[in-house]
């Protein structure tokens, strides 16, 4: 599952905020800028490991052969 999936699991939940000790307001703007493609990698990251979900796998990079 993608970040983006994982994002969009976890707040298609109803009162998926509370159990990561966030105000509703605060969630529904996080939810709002998901679907307009606002809201950082990182903020989503941050909220799903606050919710308990996990990364299996880590982001690996490979330079730009110039």
């Amino acid at each position: 599952m993608t970040t983006h999936d994982a994002f969009q699991d976890l707040t298609s939940k109803r009162g998926w905020y509370k159990a990561i000790g966030i105000t509703e307001k605060a969630a529904s703007s996080a939810k709002t800028a998901f679907k307009n493609g606002k809201i950082t990698l990182d903020k989503m990251e941050e909220v799903l490991s606050k919710a308990g979900y996990k990364v299996l796998t880590e982001k690996t990079w490979k330079p730009n052969e110039l």
